[in-house]
């Protein structure tokens, strides 16, 4: 609901509005067009987005219902899917970095992932619950809820413009691609 608020902070927000667009593209992609391409494309930018925000696999639920309800013949086919795993497993290997880059003591290391478990605690984001970070992140959703609230209250002239636009152009989406209108109904309602 805060993309804007979000995305000017120097942080994840704006990679991950990126990687979610991308996201969205490679989906009406491969709808479009069913593609090995096009599906590996789909499955190495949700990988890629699943590194950047925790939030990004959420998001990309249905676009994969999405894709398996238009298409679910070929996404069975290993000529489909092989590709497609091994572009999934590409975007996630940003992962394997984590310790590496924890080695070096960078100044700021959230979580301090150097070792293969203190870096799974960093995925799982248990690491964010724990120790400094617990001033930093919510423990609850009443607090996640709370400063969703604040943001949308204390940024409306931001929210409400784009949030006027998308829902006057939803009557032409259902018109036209109701399934889109879905996708980006489902989509909205999870961010």
């Amino acid at each position: 609901p805060s993309l804007w608020s979000q995305s000017v902070i120097a942080e994840v927000y704006s990679l991950n509005a990126l990687l979610i667009g991308i996201s969205i593209f490679a989906a009406i992609s491969f709808v479009d067009q069913p593609t090995p391409g096009n599906l590996s494309f789909l499955a190495g930018s949700i990988g890629l987005g699943a590194t950047n925000h925790h939030l990004a696999p959420y998001l990309s639920i249905p676009l994969v219902v999405w894709v398996l309800v238009r298409h679910p013949r070929l996404c069975i086919k290993p000529a489909y899917w092989f590709p497609a795993l091994l572009w999934l497993a590409l975007g996630l290997s940003v992962y394997a970095y984590l310790p590496i880059r924890a080695a070096a003591h960078p100044v700021p290391n959230v979580g301090n992932p150097v070792t293969w478990s203190a870096a799974i605690d960093h995925i799982t984001r248990k690491s964010y619950s724990t120790g400094n970070e617990t001033i930093r992140f919510a423990d609850s959703w009443t607090d996640s809820a709370w400063h969703a609230f604040h943001a949308m209250v204390g940024y409306p002239e931001f929210e409400s413009i784009p949030m006027i636009f998308g829902l006057l152009s939803l009557p032409l989406w259902i018109r036209k691609r109701p399934d889109y209108a879905a996708v980006m109904i489902a989509i909205l309602l999870l961010n």
